[in-house]
């Protein structure tokens, strides 16, 4: 027993009892470092060489490595004769638990075992002391071959373990403090495609389920800008689970939170589809085409719908995401063989946008038939300006006497009944400042809400939801809209940018003179923006359809751009009118 305790794991330190040992100047504290981890051995001493200096030692290099040992063995004192000397080399005997690192692996050994018999709590315990070690960058201050290489070893291993211990949590059905740890090393280690996973996971486990979908667009696009590859398939798996299953844990419930979100409105489009699927019934089938805004309500419409023809009908449900056009839409169960069966059959697809096109093709044929046989055909898209074979298939539905629902944003009334159930109160008049700010969107009210009551901006008290700050969108939601922006084209999302710098009314020739286009070319990019319901023409001037479109367009403009912005608007005299630059 020398009573010699080293710690590599951060600073290199060596102790004896309450002592700390003087090591000495960074070339020696390297020296020391490279036998202490290689103390159960000899390091001979073309080892050290190469281990301590790059490229070509010095001539006098091996007469340091002797000062050095020699040095290091005085400021040992009695533990001095632990640094002892063989034929080849030199070897620093430690006890078994003296350094940090033989714990520090011996414990993710230990955890290893524990996960694998099947006890993820124990495991998670065993990974939690063994981070505990870690006092920051391993070998810091120091430079060299040997502690460089060894630094990027064990900070590969500290992730390992961090994300096996995030795994091993959320498998326990646990999120809880996770997500602001995952947040960290994802910005850490922006490329690494199993921590954007751990990540996407832990906010759909908390019920986030907007923040979760965020999360994924922006690995998506961190993933396709660096590498120029798209999210592998465990990834990709995740997303459509969190687009179209329940949440693995709902959050805990707030004064009645219900289990899934409240439907309301939409009388007219329910009490159509309920007598379309009463004609299927009868033999009569019919094709129904759903569009709408990102959030709108498309996908609950569809749900309705399949739920009250469940007890009557064979009901399908597709869903496509953005991979579908390669990977093919997922049904369940899967569609009918031959629609001409006699059982009355209701086909529901959402996000026919991302359809791949063999896929339109055959809903266009099915379409031309649906008149003629007991089969209900329900589709869910949302506005897409450049899909021509989107746009052809929608034509379809109105030349075979389809039936075109555009969702339009929902009432107040209806705003302030979706924000109550999250809130799990009524919402007082204070409250409604939320209703007023969703814009009749269904997805951006419960957003608003649930990201109020995160930040505790809302009291309930009494039963009612009292007054509160709303100063802000929440970004992950800022990020969600700026997703659904990805049917326009990259000039015309680079336009509509822009013009979020303006005031809230804008005309083609401000936007023009910022951007440094001539008005035609503006307001071609400004027609597919209204073809895809993003701007509305005002007359003389445009506006964004809702203030949080504005938003998440203008926070993708660099500040270093603003002072060039400024000397194009001070060129023209209509574009001096109204311009209102961040400060």
């Amino acid at each position: 027993m020398t009573g010699l305790r080293v710690d590599v794991l951060g600073p290199v330190r060596a102790s004896v009892g309450a002592r700390e040992v003087a090591l000495g100047p960074a070339r020696r504290r390297a020296l020391f470092a490279l036998l202490a981890v290689n103390s159960d051995r000899f390091v001979s001493r073309d080892e050290l060489l190469h281990g301590l200096w790059d490229g070509t030692p010095p001539e006098s290099a091996a007469g340091n490595i002797y000062t050095y040992v020699s040095g290091l063995r005085r400021a040992l004192g009695r533990c001095g004769a632990a640094l002892i000397s063989g034929p080849t080399g030199y070897r620093l005997r430690l006890d078994a638990d003296a350094l940090d690192l033989t714990r520090f692996e011996r414990l993710y050994e230990w955890a290893t075992q524990s996960a694998d018999a099947g006890d993820g709590a124990g495991a998670v315990r065993w990974l939690d002391e063994a981070l505990a070690l870690w006092r920051g960058s391993p070998y810091a201050n120091l430079t060299g071959p040997y502690v460089d290489l060894d630094r990027e070893r064990l900070g590969q291993l500290r992730l390992a373990m961090l994300v096996r211990r995030a795994d091993l949590i959320l498998d326990a059905g646990g999120a809880d403090g996770l997500v602001a740890d995952l947040t960290a090393l994802v910005q850490a280690h922006p490329l690494h495609e199993p921590l954007r996973e751990l990540l996407v996971r832990a906010l759909h486990r908390a019920g986030r389920g907007v923040e979760a979908l965020a999360a994924f667009h922006a690995a998506r696009s961190t993933l396709r800008e660096e590498l120029g590859v798209e999210p592998g398939p465990a990834l990709r798996r995740l997303y459509r689970s969190v687009l179209n299953g329940p949440r693995a844990r709902p959050g805990p419930p707030v004064a009645g939170h219900p289990a899934r979100p409240v439907f309301v409105g939409r009388v007219a489009e329910v009490a159509l589809l309920r007598r379309l699927v009463d004609d299927a019934v009868a033999g009569r089938g019919a094709a129904v085409w759903i569009e709408g805004d990102p959030g709108i309500g498309k996908s609950e419409l569809l749900a309705v719908a399949g739920r009250d023809a469940a007890t009557r009908c064979r009901v399908t449900l597709g869903t496509a995401d953005e991979f579908s056009r390669w990977n093919g839409v997922r049904w369940h169960p899967a569609p009918p063989a031959d629609p001409r069966a006699d059982e009355p059959q209701v086909v529901l697809l959402d996000g026919l946008q991302w359809a791949a096109e063999e896929t339109l093709l055959g809903w266009e044929r099915l379409v031309r038939q649906a008149g003629h046989l007991p089969l209900l055909l329900v589709a869910a898209t949302r506005p897409d300006p450049n899909h021509h074979h989107l746009a052809r298939l929608r034509h379809a539905v109105q030349r075979n006497d389809g039936h075109l629902l555009a969702l339009s944003p929902l009432p107040t009334r209806d705003i302030e009944r979706i924000i109550g159930a999250p809130l799990g109160a009524l919402p007082a008049a204070a409250v409604r400042v939320l209703a007023v700010r969703a814009g009749g969107n269904p997805l951006y009210a419960r957003e608003l809400a649930a990201d109020a009551l995160r930040r505790g901006a809302v009291p309930v008290v009494d039963g009612r939801a009292g007054a509160g700050r709303y100063d802000a969108a929440p970004p992950a939601l800022l990020t969600a809209v700026r997703a659904g922006l990805d049917v326009l084209g990259e000039d015309t999302l680079g336009v509509l940018r822009f013009a979020a710098l303006l005031d809230a009314r804008f005309t083609a020739g401000a936007v023009g003179a910022v951007a440094g286009l001539p008005a035609v070319t503006v307001l071609a990019h400004l027609h597919e923006a209204m073809a895809a319901n993003v701007v509305v023409d005002r007359g003389p001037q445009y506006t964004f359809r809702h203030p949080f479109l504005r938003q998440a367009l203008r926070c993708g403009v660099p500040a270093a751009l603003q002072p060039m912005l400024r000397r194009y608007a001070e060129r023209s005299n209509r574009s001096a009118v109204g311009l209102a630059l961040p400060g």
